[in-house]
């Protein structure tokens, strides 16, 4: 009879443990409480049955569980698919990086040209002052560049299993099966079994 969730059993060898008169017999009673909550769907085993070990003694309604995997699934494959967004996200930001590094390095050769050629008295200060200041605004670009590209890796981290995000996603993938498995309750070892009756829908915590 399964009550409060708990199924009791005894253990096959210590019930056939020899008695008289004068004795007592006595049997280890073993409660089994199933690793997840459910509604039990189906008892497949009686009353006074001898088990061996691994035998299916009832089964949990499978389907949260299942329906958990699947969502575990699905979180997992968009950690991936996030973590490849992020890969090509930063690709663009190295390519920003790239192009303002050129400019700032024309910038600066212009710089030092016209202020070579200000102080031969070949060009204005005013040209001297616009070039300075083209190679003012490039190398802030660059900097603002870098700190871009710099924020996308730290937010992609590893591409790998080893990405936060990936491996927080694996971890639950991997307890929603785990938790999955648990809808099918067996003995532990070769036992007889008291007091299950045939009840189903009964919820078991």
């Amino acid at each position: 009879m399964l009550i409060g969730g708990i199924l009791y059993w005894t253990v096959a060898s210590d019930h056939h443990a020899p008695g008289s008169s004068r004795g007592i017999v006595s049997a280890n009673v073993a409660q089994i409480s199933p690793r997840v909550s459910g509604r039990v769907i189906a008892v497949e085993t009686e009353d006074n049955a001898i088990l061996e070990a691994g035998a299916v003694l009832f089964r949990i309604d499978p389907r949260p569980f299942e329906i958990a995997v699947e969502t575990a699934r699905a979180s997992l494959a968009q950690a991936v698919q996030g973590v490849a967004a992020s890969s090509a996200q930063l690709e663009a930001v190295q390519a920003q990086v790239a192009q303002a590094r050129v400019a700032a390095e024309d910038a600066r050769a212009t710089a030092t040209r016209t202020a070579s050629l200000f102080e031969r008295g070949i060009t204005t200060a005013a040209a001297r002052d616009q070039a300075q200041a083209a190679l003012d605004t490039a190398e802030a670009a660059l900097a603002a560049a870098e700190a871009n590209a710099e924020g996308a890796r730290q937010q992609l981290g590893s591409s790998d299993a080893s990405n936060p995000q990936i491996r927080s996603a694996e971890l639950a993938l991997e307890q929603a099966e785990y938790d999955l498995l648990g809808t099918t309750v067996v003995a532990g070892r070769v036992s007889e079994v008291v007091e299950i009756g045939r009840r189903r829908n009964l919820r078991v915590n």
